[in-house]
């Protein structure tokens, strides 16, 4: 039997947690954009509406799974890249769930933004944290909703460097057991 491929968040902030400022990020570091597309290559990933228009382009090598209320948004492929549409997080998690078991895959990732990260941290089984050392007003924040459901597994810190704007860590955090792994 395929395991079922988990659910991950993949999020930069900074201290007072805030990820977004009129639409783009609020720092440049370059070491982490090389980690997200690392982690992200090859897999679906799961965005709003918002996130997806703030994109430069596609992202190749990914399948696009965008998150719209509006019926007639529509959003054209690309080479090396589909996008699919959905009305909300549920059928897009289970439609990148498929993809992914299609493929040989065992993670999804959701890539935000703000309002979607915080629907999908009921579902997630994985966090990639990344937390810049910098304090940056902006508009649009995360938070864990639940700190005691997370455990902390691996941590890596990067000084601040010609391509990093500022020094960060990136953490990598599971979900915990319900009930420490114990069936009742």
């Amino acid at each position: 039997m395929t395991k079922t491929p988990i659910l991950s968040i993949i999020v930069a902030r900074t201290k007072n947690h805030c990820i977004g400022i009129n639409g783009d990020l609020p720092f440049h570091l370059r070491s982490d954009l090389q980690n997200f597309k690392k982690l992200t290559s090859g897999k679906p990933i799961i965005m709003g509406r918002k996130t997806f228009q703030s994109l430069p382009k596609l992202l190749p090598n990914r399948t696009h799974i965008v998150i719209s209320r509006d019926y007639n948004f529509k959003a054209a492929s690309g080479v090396n890249s589909a996008v699919l549409v959905f009305s909300n997080l549920v059928t897009a998690t289970a439609a990148a769930r498929a993809i992914a078991s299609e493929n040989g895959l065992d993670e999804v990732f959701v890539i935000g933004g703000g309002e979607i990260y915080n629907q999908a941290q009921s579902l997630a089984d994985k966090i990639y944290l990344t937390e810049a050392d910098c304090e940056i007003g902006g508009d649009t924040f995360f938070e864990i909703n639940d700190e005691s459901a997370w455990e902390t597994i691996e941590t890596t810190h990067f000084a601040a460097t010609e391509h990093d704007q500022f020094p960060f860590d990136i953490k990598i955090m599971v979900r915990k057991p319900i009930n420490g792994g114990k069936t009742t």
